[in-house]
Order: C-alpha cells, then sequence, then structure tokens
C-alpha cells in the first residue's frame, strides 16, 4: 500500500525544533497553520525557508508579518544550500536503511529517525551551507 505521507519540519543551527506528520500532501493553508503551531512552540522568529511554492503563499506571508516572523528565503535552485534539505538527506537514509514492507509503520519509524539524527547533524549541516555561501 503506497500512501502519501509529508513531513514539515523546523530545525534550528544546535537541535530539532518540532515536526508535523500529514497523510496528503500539503498546500499554503496546512503550512500556514504549521506556521502558527511553530510560533507558539519555539520563541524564534527568524525562519529559513526555501522557495516552495506553499511559502510563498499569500496567506503565509501575511500570517508570517503579524506573528513578526522574520522569514529568510534561500537562494533558488540550489539545494546544497538548503539547511532543511541537508538534514532530510541523513533523515531520508534512515528512513531508507529501515525495512519497508509495512508502509502502516510509516508515521513510527519517522518519528524514531527523527528522533535518532543527532545534533551534530544540524551543526554540520549549519556549517556546510554557511561554507558554500563564502565561495
Amino acid at each position: 500500500l503506497n500512501k502519501r505521507i509529508t513531513v514539515i519540519a523546523s530545525v534550528s543551527k544546535s537541535k530539532k525544533i518540532a515536526y508535523k506528520i500529514y497523510d496528503k500532501s500539503v498546500n499554503g493553508e496546512t503550512f500556514r497553520n504549521y506556521m502558527r503551531y511553530i510560533n507558539k512552540k519555539t520563541k524564534c522568529k527568524n525562519h529559513f525557508l526555501d522557495n516552495a511554492r506553499i511559502h510563498h503563499y499569500k496567506k503565509v506571508k501575511s500570517t508570517n508579518e503579524r506573528l513578526k516572523i522574520n522569514t529568510i528565503y534561500g537562494v533558488p535552485y540550489t539545494p546544497y544550500l538548503n539547511i532543511i534539505e541537508n538534514f532530510f538527506r541523513s533523515f531520508k537514509t534512515k528512513i531508507r536503511n529501515e525495512l519497508m514492507e509495512n508502509r502502516l509503520i510509516i508515521k513510527r519509524l519517522i518519528r524514531k529517525c527523527w528522533n535518532s539524527v543527532s545534533n551534530n547533524v544540524l551543526v554540520n549541516t549549519y556549517r556546510h551551507v554557511y561554507d558554500n555561501q563564502k565561495v
């Protein structure tokens, strides 16, 4: 049984902040609700976003302005400079290494992988992205 699962996650330079799992593709409204959720969960007001369409949704932008969230957009088409993509690379590797015979356990597997990714991965990811931007 193949099922669409989407994970939206927030990370900082040194720690995993939060994530939500959705049993579907996400849209601008879903992402807007996630930004409200993350605003309540953390005091961080600077958020790096890539250039996904849902990140530029008008209601996401207006919600971020109302919540005084500073949105920093990455350089288009540069996944190797995208912090969350670099983090997810480690995350996806852990998922791929698990037996995927029973897709019904995917949420439990995502939680397990999220918890097993070391905070050092984030430190190294930020270092990698920062060093590549200096070039």
